[in-house]
């Protein structure tokens, strides 16, 4: 269960990390670990043909893909996270590992019980959880099993993880959550102090033991948290509301100007999917090149021969775009900056954030048009 290195490495590294290098730290692990699932599951999507089997591995890439840029919008101080239950995020967390688990010839049990469990904000439950059962996995003997268990504590939560690894040992109870300090090969040591970190944040505990038939136990207990009953917050809840294969946008025509060639290529799909004509460009160059006019412009701020909103600008000046989204990794305009476009998009984001970010600009940009 524990994410280890030899005792002469452990120590200093814990205290050495300020607040903030701990928290980029523990995210950009637990980002990597997401990664790594979903490279797992895409893997197996391309192995098989069977249509269920890669369908579902499809859901599971796109939610582990969500999970990623949940943690990153966290870490760049963007939106307030969602309210999770927590039953809903171990499952998700036991089938991002069932190919790791395979691998290792493994079987994840998860047992939450039937009694109410208190929500709790998602991407700390994400983090707790695939932690604990990522080092699980890791450390168990071929053939056993790794058990996730959730029930009532008090007036929160208790989360268990149990392995069927080597167990604990003095110096390993010592260290165990030391930064830095893992005996799994290739481990970053990052997994168990992300654990002690993030459940001290939520005004609760994290404890490890032996299992009494070997193995050790990862417990973590958290008091509720969730908040008065009121609006829970929502992804995109316009969007939801709204079937996907709907013409939402028909006969509008897009540009997307954006250097990262997957990004692109997702924004494009997304939004034709649901009935625009869409126009792409990697580069202001290739934007240049042509001489089209769109209703609505997405466009990078940063691209690598300049600057997405000089080519805004030049764009609208010369009418051939009537509205304008910025996507950038800031959370607000550069200093100084002269043009403003109609909306902001915060990268990372998902399908559905830009969809309500288009749909919110577009109706004014159809009112213009029928004026005209």
């Amino acid at each position: 269960m524990t994410d280890r290195m030899d005792e002469s490495q452990a120590g200093g590294e814990s205290s050495a990390l300020s607040a903030h290098e701990a928290l980029t730290v523990g995210v950009v692990h637990d980002i990597a670990g997401a990664l790594t699932a979903i490279a797992g599951w895409a893997e197996f999507a391309l192995a098989t043909e069977e249509r269920v089997e890669r369908e579902q591995a499809l859901r599971l890439i796109r939610q582990g893909a969500g999970s990623a840029a949940r943690l990153a919008r966290g870490l760049l101080g963007g939106q307030a996270d969602a309210w999770a239950n927590p039953r809903e995020v171990a499952e998700q967390v036991t089938q991002l590992l069932r190919p790791m688990a395979v691998r290792r010839d493994l079987e994840i049990v998860v047992d939450t019980g039937e009694s109410p469990l208190p929500r709790l904000p998602e991407g700390a439950c994400f983090s707790l959880l695939w932690n604990l059962a990522h080092n699980a996995v890791a450390l168990s003997a071929p053939g056993t099993r790794v058990q996730i268990r959730l029930a009532p504590h008090e007036t929160g939560i208790r989360m268990r993880v149990i392995d069927a690894g080597p167990g604990l040992d003095a110096s390993v109870e010592r260290h165990a959550f030391d930064a830095g300090f893992s005996r799994r090969p290739g481990g970053s040591g990052v997994g168990l102090f992300r654990v002690r970190e993030i459940a001290a944040s939520l005004g609760g505990a994290v404890s490890l033991r032996n299992a009494p038939g070997g193995g050790a136990v990862a417990e973590v207990t958290v008091p509720a948290l969730e908040p008065a009953p009121g609006p829970r917050l929502r992804r995109s809840g316009v969007v939801a509301r709204r079937a996907p294969d709907t013409m939402l946008l028909q006969g509008a025509t897009l540009l997307i100007v954006d250097d990262d060639d997957a990004l692109r290529s997702m924004l494009v799909a997304t939004l034709a999917r649901r009935g625009a004509s869409c126009s792409e460009a990697a580069s202001l160059a290739e934007v240049e090149e042509t001489t089209g006019r769109w209703d609505l412009a997405l466009l990078d701020l940063s691209l690598r021969d300049g600057s997405g909103l000089r080519l805004a600008e030049r764009l609208r000046h010369a009418g051939r775009v009537r509205r304008v989204i910025c996507m950038s990794g800031q959370s607000s305009m550069p200093p100084g900056a002269g043009f403003r476009p109609d909306a902001w998009l915060r990268k990372p984001f998902e399908p559905a954030e830009v969809l309500a970010c288009v749909l919110r600009i577009l109706p004014v940009a159809g009112e213009d048009a029928a004026k005209g």
